[in-house]
């Protein structure tokens, strides 16, 4: 990941990219009090938000509120990249 933008720069939201390699994986994780808005810059993807699973490729965009467990999966052949906003900014 990373930081383009962090709580110094705008106390109210952090912008990142992050890049997953083909067979990457971004765990189940949450965030306690952040939503995370994340738009897909380039690639193919299996997005999990709960228990169900997304296709989340290049142009698509999702909000994942604050303590929903999620997941991703690179299922293409190159890099995927993402732009995630978090707001409030990651602590």
């Amino acid at each position: 990941m990373k930081t383009l933008l962090d709580s110094a720069g705008n106390p109210l939201a952090g912008v990142n990219i992050v890049q997953v390699p083909p067979d990457g994986v971004i765990g189940r994780h949450h965030h306690v009090s952040e939503i995370e808005t994340v738009y897909v810059l380039a690639g193919q993807s299996v997005l999990t938000l709960g228990d169900a699973d997304h296709a989340f490729a290049a142009g698509q965009v999702v909000a994942i509120p604050a303590g929903l467990e999620h997941a991703l999966r690179n299922t293409g052949a190159t890099t995927v990249e993402l732009l995630c906003i978090f707001t409030p900014p990651l602590s």
